[in-house]
């Protein structure tokens, strides 16, 4: 997963990257609709509600999550639509084929989510209530953590 992307490959489609078109969309459900518009977006529009929508569903991991950690890493609590830390918390519950392919993105999860805890620990109650990062927040975390580890003990080769 290099940070260093070709910026040019970021203007493409998960569908032209992926070289996958999938047939046009005739579901009724709005999430199978907005999986195929996302799938239909180039990537430097994703944003963040995007990148998390697409990361819970398993589509165009590859591309995505490098998105995704790169948001994080300058926010590790961005809320990108339900609560403080939502995209966090469906990236380190990234799948686990994904993290077997990708151990550097892996290590890179588990900095983040070390540095969320690190701000999280700095900000005093006020800081907390105003960012909206809670004791709530933090059992997430501690789950998604959880099971970020889970997944390094079953998939990923020992160092």
């Amino acid at each position: 997963m290099d940070s260093k992307r070709d910026r040019r490959s970021e203007e493409k489609t998960l569908q032209q990257l992926e070289g996958d078109e999938w047939e046009p969309c005739v579901s009724d459900s709005e999430i199978i609709q907005r999986l195929f518009q996302l799938r239909q977006k180039p990537l430097n529009l994703l944003d963040a509600t995007d990148l998390r929508t697409a990361i819970h569903f398993g589509v165009g991991l590859k591309y995505v999550m490098p998105l995704a950690m790169d948001l994080l890493w300058s926010d590790p609590w961005l809320d990108s639509g339900n609560y403080a830390g939502d995209l966090l918390e469906a990236v380190l519950r990234g799948n686990a084929e994904f993290y077997s392919k990708h151990p550097d993105g892996y290590r890179r999860a588990v900095a983040i989510a070390a540095d969320a805890k690190r701000v999280y620990d700095a900000m005093d109650m006020e800081g907390q209530q105003a960012s909206g990062v809670d004791e709530v927040s933090i059992r997430r975390l501690g789950k998604a953590v959880a099971e970020l580890e889970a997944i390094r003990v079953v998939t990923l080769p020992a160092r």
